[in-house]
This record gives C-alpha cells, sequence and structure tokens, in this order.
C-alpha cells in the first residue's frame, strides 16, 4: 500500500482508515464518507484517502459509467474531453485512488451495492439510493482542473475538468501492477506533525468552521 495510507490509524484488523471515513464511538464506520471530512479535504486540498496535500499535482478521482466510456474514448481518440464531471467525493493522489479501487469492496466489485442510503454532503435534495450498484465498468482517471464550490446553503461540490489519462478497470484486482508501479514511484510525503483526520468528529467540524470562516468561503460561495 502507500507510505502516506500505512501511516493512516488503523482498525482492530489493522486496516488503514481513510481520511473521510468517519468514527462513532471510538470505531471507523467504513460503510459511510463524512461530508465535513470530505468538505474539509476539498477546501484544504488535500487526498481523501491519506489526508495529505494534493499540492501541485494532478488530482485522480474513481467514475463509474458513463463518465469512464466517454472520458476513455475521447482519451484513445486523442481528444481532451469537453465539459465538467461534477461529484461530491474529493480525488486524491494517484496511489492512493488506486489503492481505493482495489481495497474498497464498492470500488473494487462490479457486483457491489450500497448498503445504505448516501445523502449528498450538501443542503440539496441529492441522494445516493440505497442498493444502487457500482456499474460494470469504473475507472481512475487523472483530471488536470479540480475547482472546489461552497453552496450558498451549506455544503460543496467538486468540479473536475480536463481529464489526461484513465485506468479503466471492471475488477480492482486489474489495477494491481498499476498499483505497484505507483506506488514505487510516488514521492516522499511527510507525516503531518498533529494528525487532524483521527477519531475526533467534534475536532473535524471545528476545524471545517475555521478553515471556511479564513477562506471566507462562507460568504463569497466559493472557494
Amino acid at each position: 500500500m502507500p507510505a502516506a495510507v500505512a501511516r493512516r490509524p488503523r482498525d482492530a484488523r489493522g486496516i488503514p482508515i481513510p481520511a473521510i471515513t468517519p468514527w462513532d464511538g471510538g470505531e471507523p464506520v467504513f460503510r459511510e464518507a463524512s461530508g465535513d471530512r470530505q468538505m474539509l479535504c476539498a477546501v484544504r486540498i488535500l487526498c481523501s484517502i491519506c489526508a495529505l496535500s494534493m499540492g501541485d499535482e494532478n488530482v485522480w478521482h474513481v467514475v463509474d459509467a458513463p463518465a469512464a466510456k466517454w472520458i476513455s474514448y475521447a482519451l484513445k481518440r486523442g481528444a481532451e474531453p469537453a465539459g465538467v464531471f461534477t461529484t461530491y467525493e474529493v480525488p486524491g493522489h494517484h496511489a492512493c485512488m488506486l489503492y481505493a479501487a482495489v481495497a474498497c469492496p464498492f470500488l473494487a466489485s462490479p457486483t457491489a451495492r450500497r448498503a445504505f442510503e448516501g445523502v449528498a454532503p450538501a443542503n440539496t435534495s441529492d441522494s445516493i439510493p440505497a442498493g444502487t450498484r457500482r456499474g460494470p465498468v469504473s475507472a481512475v482517471a487523472e483530471f488536470g482542473s479540480c475547482q472546489v464550490r461552497t453552496l450558498p446553503g451549506g455544503g460543496y461540490k467538486v468540479d473536475l475538468a480536463q481529464p489526461r489519462a484513465i485506468h479503466p478497470y471492471r475488477s480492482g484486482s486489474e489495477l494491481l501492477p498499476l498499483l505497484r508501479d505507483s506506488i514505487a514511484d510516488e514521492p516522499l510525503r511527510p507525516a503531518p506533525a498533529d494528525e487532524l483526520f483521527g477519531p475526533d468528529e467534534r475536532r473535524i467540524e471545528r476545524e471545517l468552521r475555521r478553515t471556511l470562516h479564513a477562506k471566507g468561503a462562507v460568504a463569497a460561495g466559493g472557494i
């Protein structure tokens, strides 16, 4: 696994806990993704898996069909897909997103279904119903542009554009050779002096409010 992921806090089984995974009663809730944690990663430009800075690197994101097919088709023809891919899910580093696609049961299996209804981390009516399938084809895609938009009523959206590369897959195990190569090539990322994305949910809430206030995002409606 990527070195930055290996440094993450772990559960009783020794499994690294992604930055966006919420905690309840001292235990990680892997089946959910925290809206506050995702938004904090988004506005601070942090990887959603390892919680380290994205710096000036292009971002990577797991996309499903039809976006995976559309991006793959365009790139194979030497074209840059026009338009913007809007999501509530925060992107991350190349190796981290490949690891997520391999290790996460929902991302790794084309027959996986969401066990619970997923409400978008924003004050909107958007939701992902329980039972939603991942789909037969997914991909880990690189984007040259990532913009975070805060919404007037609260919450956020992430706009991804300028796809640069894509790794289509049906089963996460297909990505293992790419993951090994990416781990071998990834730059050294020093561990943070203070692990913010641990089990303290109240601290996440405080840091999110502080960050939004400092950036003026609540008033301006954008980052």
